[in-house]
């Protein structure tokens, strides 16, 4: 029997195709229309965040620890835990977390007229601790200013104040006027009122409400 003809087409057709392919692949660059590879999408940052002035919580370990530092009995605690107040986590007590509840507590017995017993006088007692502890952290976060650093500011700026409104407005105003226009006189009130405010936010630039 004579040998069977070598198929050759499958090879030559694969390498024909490739060839092609390049060469269509070459012809479409020329025009610009090839693929282009794909960017990677560009990252979203989050914007930055100024950091809130540090507050240390008040985080008792304990619900004896808790009774004990808000001196209260610790079956006070043990009933409003069963109640279902904010701050009880584990063992541990959140006593800024429960202020809110202890308020609306003594709000709701006072609408119903309810006469006032132990337990409410010692949940009264600790809404009062409670509320120590929150005003701490409030003026370690610069939430409240001390009355006697305001009282010290508004008086320098008072003075200041005055001291120029005397000199500009009683001694200077009057002879700069003569013979000045209108828009001329405004001017000089305006240059007054700038050098005010450049001496209030010498005072107070640094504070924020």
């Amino acid at each position: 029997m004579g040998k069977k003809p070598r198929v050759t087409e499958a090879r030559g057709t694969k390498a024909s195709t490739t060839k092609i392919q390049k060469t269509r692949g070459a012809d479409l660059a020329e025009i610009g229309m090839a693929k282009k590879p794909r960017k990677a999408a560009p990252k979203i940052m989050a914007p930055a965040s100024e950091p809130e002035p540090r507050s240390e919580k008040k985080v008792f370990d304990s619900l004896a620890a808790a009774a004990s530092e808000l001196d209260v009995p610790i079956q006070v605690l043990k009933k409003l835990k069963r109640e279902g107040a904010p701050g009880f986590r584990g063992s541990r007590v959140y006593a800024e977390e429960l202020l809110p509840y202890l308020r609306a507590r003594e709000d709701m017995a006072r609408r119903q007229g309810l006469p006032e017993d132990r337990e409410s006088l010692e949940c009264r007692k600790m809404r009062a601790q409670c509320e120590r502890i929150e005003f701490n952290n409030h003026l370690a976060q610069s939430k409240y200013v001390h009355r006697e650093i305001l009282a010290d500011h508004l008086g320098k700026f008072a003075g200041e104040t005055v001291s120029i409104l005397r000199q500009k407005l009683e001694n200077e105003f009057p002879a700069a006027s003569q013979g000045r226009t209108i828009p001329q006189i405004r001017e000089k009130a305006k240059a007054v009122v700038d050098e005010i405010l450049a001496r209030f936010r010498a005072h107070f630039d640094g504070w924020t409400i």
